[in-house]
């Protein structure tokens, strides 16, 4: 510890006024203050501006309502205003008196138009503005008589080889229902809404919407002479649907729910009326209210989040055919637009009451703060050892005058106690030098048994090596185990012992043999007996064969698991060679699954090339897996024990499954599966998995391991990189420039 200068007494008065004003604007007590007026004046603020802004958003949108629907009902007055003159431009038509002439001359027999009627029909459609686009005439059979048509500015009239019959169409039979009114003056019926056929047979592209308006012509003694057919197309009519605001949008629908006309061309038509996408299909919700109505508005739908609608029918008086609505949509940010302007004034009101509450405040506190941040950069100074730093004073009559006195009062008593700090500070060095010596001696104790810490890990590790030697080492002993019992079952059964007796037979006879075997009831039997022996002992010769060359395998594997484990003890090393895997898959197999009867084995090979790895490594992987499938098999109960092994190349590596249906992994022991020592099973020890693990790390691949929960099974994957061969002059087999092995079927 330092020692700090001489006692003196603290100087009394004011410190320099030069930093007291940035050192103020820096007292944490005197931002709390100011931040806490400014608080308590701009919540006030804050919340009145909120309501101001949601009662005007409010307000405006309630006020939306009525003018859009009124812009709404607008459109379709116009729509049913322009439905009503075509109406009647029909009705004059049909009274000229050039077409009543050609009436009364067709009441009689078919004939061909005047001109004065073929004139009236050219005028009417060159005067029309489009909103027409064909005339014709029916004959009370339905068989057209005259047909003039307008395509842009030319008017034509139909040869008589193009006119044909419409007798079968229902715009003929609706007209021909209709009753006269007023003698033989009768209402004009309207079609539903039709596509233009095309004159080629092909259908129209884009499609052409069309309206057909049909007057009744009669003769002088009010017979019907005919049918007067007006084509107009839809397009005309829906002149008065452009929309008010450029983010509005207009649809003309029909009374089953079909777009007439709308922003969407998609949603129009299709291949014909009533196959495009409809109302109710795309809003159904939203279509109840609107063909339910004839008028009203909906606000903020399922159907169209965002949006205010406005819908009108359209409904001539009349007319059953044409029930259409006029619908209406606008966003609701375009409707709140201009509240932005609102909030950017409450903002700046906001702002501006923020500036005054921070002047406000620092007028108020800066005479309250002041002096207490005085006091506390003086205490923290003296604290410091800073004995020369002036002490603040202050001549005032209230609790900081007197805050002050005590303060200095203080001061001058800290002076005299660092006086007598001093004198314990050699006693504390002396304490402090003992404490360094106790710390290097327990230095020492600790590096001890650290030493005997490392020591006791050596022994552990080798624990483990030796257990995991032993564990590997184990599954093989289960199928050497198998082995040697079946060929001491086999000793057992031999037919030797039955041989013999043959034999001594023989040599019971052996003077007179050759009449023993052809005369001697027992002595016929004897070389069908002797051959039938030969073959069983054949059998029994070649199944001993099978079972040692198993048995040698197992041995080599064995010698293999202790050799690899003796290499690890000085080197990493690999016993690099060329890996059938799936004769692999097929020995591990072999040797753990020899007694499990009521297991069903899934081979799923698929054709993989030759692996360059240490065979004896992924034997053990394997077998490790398979054995503890064949566990998990054993330990459930399902209706059928099924293993699955599957192979696949998948390019970059070597894929190898094992599967099962047994009692499957919890969720909380997936993250513990290949710690060592970890187990599930009573009888288990923990090394198997650990060990899989390790030696997959150690080949750079990976295991991993996937179960749905208990009783749904379990999968292990094995994932091993491709190693490029070596030997010169070995040409690849497949893309990948890899020797390819053979393969083996389901």
């Amino acid at each position: 510890m330092t020692q700090g200068p001489a006692a003196s007494p603290p100087p009394e008065g004011p410190p320099p006024s030069s930093p007291r004003r940035r050192a103020l604007l820096r007292s944490p007590l005197f931002l709390r203050m100011v931040a806490s007026v400014t608080v308590v004046l701009l919540i006030p603020a804050i919340i009145t501006s909120v309501y101001n802004v949601q009662r005007s958003s409010t307000a405006r949108l309630e006020a939306s309502h009525p003018r859009l629907l009124q812009a709404t009902e607008a459109k379709a007055t116009a729509v049913e205003a322009l439905l009503l003159r075509s109406i009647s431009d029909v009705l004059l038509l049909g009274q000229a008196p050039s077409l009543q002439r050609y009436a009364k001359a067709l009441a009689t027999a078919p004939a061909p138009p005047s001109q004065d009627v073929l004139e009236l029909f050219h005028t009417l459609l060159r005067r029309s503005g489009g909103l027409y686009d064909g005339v014709s005439v029916l004959d009370r059979t339905g068989q057209e008589q005259v047909v003039v048509t307008a395509e842009g500015k030319r008017v034509h009239t139909a040869p008589k080889e193009a006119l044909r019959s419409r007798a079968h169409e229902a715009l003929f039979s609706g007209a021909m229902s209709l009753t006269g009114i007023s003698g033989r003056l009768a209402p004009v019926y309207l079609s539903p809404l039709e596509l233009a056929p095309p004159s080629d047979g092909a259908p129209p592209s884009p499609a052409r919407p069309s309206l057909r308006y049909a007057l009744l012509l009669f003769a002088l003694d009010g017979s019907v002479a005919g049918v007067l057919v007006v084509s107009a197309p839809l397009e005309p009519l829906l002149r008065p649907l452009l929309p008010d605001e450029p983010t509005d949008r207009v649809y003309l629908v029909d009374a089953s729910g079909d777009y007439l006309a709308g922003p969407e061309p998609r949603q129009l038509h299709g291949s014909g009326p009533g196959t495009g996408i409809s109302l109710r299909s795309e809003r159904p919700e939203d279509a109840e209210e609107i063909l339910g109505r004839p008028v009203g508005t909906l606000l903020d739908t399922a159907g169209r989040p965002g949006y205010l609608q406005a819908f009108a029918r359209v409904r001539p008086a009349g007319q059953g055919t044409i029930q259409w609505t006029v619908l209406c949509e606008r966003p609701l940010s375009a409707i709140l637009a201009s509240e932005r302007e609102i909030e950017l004034v409450i903002v700046a009101t906001t702002a501006g009451s923020l500036l005054l509450a921070l002047l406000v405040a620092l007028y108020f506190t800066r005479g309250l703060v002041g002096p207490i941040h005085q006091l506390a950069t003086a205490a923290g100074a003296l604290s410091l050892g800073h004995w020369e730093m002036p002490l603040p004073s202050y001549e005032r009559r209230d609790e900081l005058g007197e805050l002050t006195a005590s303060f200095a009062k203080m001061g001058r008593q800290l002076q005299a106690a660092w006086v007598e700090q001093q004198r314990h500070v050699e006693a504390l060095r002396q304490a402090h030098d003992e404490l360094e010596e106790r710390v290097r001696e327990r230095t020492r104790e600790l590096r001890e048994a650290h030493h005997q810490l490392l020591e006791a890990a050596r022994v552990a590790g080798r624990e483990e090596i030796a257990t995991t030697v032993l564990h590997n080492v184990g599954n093989v002993l289960c199928s050497v185990k198998v082995s040697t019992q079946f060929m001491e079952d086999r000793l057992r059964q031999s037919r030797v012992q039955p041989l013999s007796k043959a034999l001594a037979l023989l040599g019971a006879h052996q003077q007179e043999l050759s009449r023993y075997l052809s005369e001697d009831p027992k002595g016929k039997l004897l070389p069908a007996y002797l051959g039938s022996v030969a073959e069983v002992l054949s059998e029994e010769h070649a199944s001993q064969q099978r079972e040692l060359e198993e048995l040698r395998k197992n041995l080599d594997h064995i010698h293999s698991i202790i050799s690899v484990q003796q290499s690890l003890a000085s080197r990493p090393m690999q016993l690099l060679e060329d890996v059938d895997v799936c004769d692999t898959a097929e020995d591990a197999l072999r040797i753990q699954l020899r007694q499990s009867l009521f297991i069903e084995v899934v081979r799923d090979y698929g054709r993989v090339p030759v692996l360059r790895a240490d065979r004896h490594k992924l034997l053990q992987i394997l077998v490790n897996l398979i054995s503890n499938a064949q566990h998990a098999l054993m330990a459930a109960t399902p209706p059928q024990r099924r293993l699955e092994v599957r192979i696949r190349d998948l390019g970059q590596s070597l894929q190898v499954r094992v599967s099962d249906n047994g009692i499957g992994i919890p969720a909380e022991n997936m993250l513990r599966i290949f710690q060592y020592g970890f187990t599930a099973r009573k009888d288990g020890h923990g090394f198997g998995l650990h060990s899989c693990a390790l030696l997959a790390q150690s080949m750079g691949g990976s295991l991993r391991a996937q179960s749905e929960g208990p009783g749904q099974g379990a999968t292990f994957t094995l994932e091993l990189p491709w190693t490029p061969r070596e030997a010169a002059g070995d040409p690849p087999d497949d893309p990948h420039g890899r020797a390819m092995g053979p393969r083996l079927s389901h």
